[in-house]
């Protein structure tokens, strides 16, 4: 294991980034361009937060080296800022909700994310939200919320006792007290779990807000999550990195729950999701080029415990797309496309579903094979992350392979049903998209359809 190389994206090996293709027209360069521009030898915009290269290709913009002199600018721009919730400041009492509150286009209840690794309001002085004010309140809350989270919340999304237990319940609180970006994703999954238990039942879990409050709270703390995880990017280093991907991890994971209550009539592929998360391979990548295969960082750690992401084998083997292969096989579409004629594909197409395969093919053997969940849920988690960028494009032209393929992924996430972040997601999704699927491509949702419907049998073999 000394010497692996976690693959989050193509063209990255032992020396770093692999350039292809045509040679570039050579700019005079700025130090201070994000890391993209940088790697690819193309002039940068600098602008903040997504320079305009990354803005029109879809990607995570890494600013990794910082110019004192533009963050001093930046500051000192007017601030009209969004008011926090009052239940943080001095008041005892505030209206319900005081946050704005955002529609997206795919019917997301609240939309803070896309594709660049940012919340959807500008980050700005004038747009980001001001820190709450300290106060005797303030605290007695936010100690409330950690509480909650070490007791409640980071037991309840550790797939396993041993890798996921220890990362959040123990590793994120306290390398939360270093990092505002983490503390504050601290707070805010804690009080997106107060939504789903709050007025629940069990006396057992605090009820300190009432839901519509902790609601508030929640997009109050995920736009400093965003405000503050952009600034650490921005000064990404060996110091920091181990935060921010831990950072990183409770996006993901709140993304997902975003997934879970989204409106899927009419059905719109979950191209947001995909996009923000796969955005992340670009943090991965340079935490890795930090920290190598450092056993002491947790981020070399998270990487050892999940094979998927450095053995090519375990994520694109040929054997692990055994009883998937008829999804590789011809199919007809209501408009003719020749994209469903398997000889038309070029390498781009065949390879982003060959290797999509591979991947839940290996995630379905493990859970014949009754794998350890911890490993499997990584897995499920990762799935954007790892999965071939031309498959999210094709997820994004709504191709009938790709949403069967898909919901083939979402049968799979079913494992997960018990972790209140994913809930019903699994079986939500594989639903939708049949209803959406021509009536040509319904015989290849039969295992999908039976596993949400009949459940999938899965008993692990050892103690996870």
């Amino acid at each position: 294991m000394s010497n692996i190389m976690p693959v989050f994206v193509d063209g990255l090996n032992a020396e770093g980034l692999i350039r292809v293709g045509n040679s570039r027209v050579h700019h005079k360069k700025s130090r201070t361009g994000c890391q993209r521009c940088r790697s690819r030898r193309v002039k940068c915009n600098e602008a903040k937060p997504i320079c305009r290269n990354c803005e029109r290709h879809g990607v995570c913009c890494i600013y990794d080296r910082y110019d004192p002199a533009t963050e001093s600018r930046t500051k000192s721009g007017p601030n009209t800022a969004i008011e926090p919730p009052q239940s943080l400041a001095e008041a005892d009492e505030h209206p319900a909700s005081t946050l704005p509150q955002q529609k997206s286009r795919d019917g997301d209840s609240s939309r803070l994310w896309n594709a660049n690794c940012t919340d959807t309001q500008e980050q700005s002085p004038r747009h980001s939200p001001s820190e709450p004010s300290e106060s005797r309140r303030r605290r007695m809350l936010e100690l409330e919320l950690m509480h909650f989270y070490i007791t409640e919340t980071g037991p309840s999304i550790a797939f396993d006792k041993n890798t996921s237990f220890d990362l959040f319940v123990k590793a994120i609180p306290r390398a939360a007290l270093k990092s505002d970006s983490l503390l504050y994703s601290v707070y805010a999954i804690a009080t997106l779990h107060q939504t789903k238990t709050t007025g629940g039942a069990d006396p057992s879990i605090p009820s300190p807000t009432a839901v519509a409050t902790a609601r508030d709270l929640h997009q109050l703390y995920l736009q400093l999550v965003f405000q503050h995880h952009h600034q650490e990017l921005a000064q990404l280093s060996r110091d920091n990195v181990d935060m921010v991907i831990m950072t990183a991890n409770i996006i993901r994971l709140i993304a997902f729950v975003v997934l879970s209550e989204r409106p899927l009539d009419p059905y719109l592929p979950p191209l947001e999701w995909l996009r923000i998360t796969k955005s992340h391979a670009q943090i991965f990548r340079t935490a890795w080029d930090l920290v190598g295969d450092d056993s002491s960082t947790q981020t070399a750690r998270l990487i050892r415990a999940t094979p998927v992401v450095w053995d090519h084998d375990e994520r694109e083997g040929t054997d692990k797309r055994e009883g998937l292969q008829h999804l590789l096989l011809a199919g007809t579409s209501v408009d003719g496309c020749r994209e469903n004629e398997p000889g038309q594909w070029d390498d781009g197409v065949r390879r982003a579903y060959e290797s999509t395969l591979s991947y839940i093919g290996g995630i379905w053997h493990s859970v014949q094979k009754g794998d350890p969940l911890g490993p499997i849920g990584r897995r499920l988690m990762l799935f954007p992350v790892l999965v071939d960028q031309r498959f999210i494009e094709l997820v994004g032209e709504a191709k009938p392979r790709a949403l069967v393929i898909m919901a083939h992924y979402f049968a799979l996430v079913v494992v997960l049903k018990p972790f209140w972040l994913v809930g019903n997601t699994g079986p939500r999704e594989v639903r939708a998209i049949a209803a959406q699927v021509p009536a040509d491509w319904q015989g290849m949702m039969a295992l999908p359809l039976r596993l949400v419907n009949e459940g999938v049998a899965y008993s692990p073999a050892a103690a996870t």
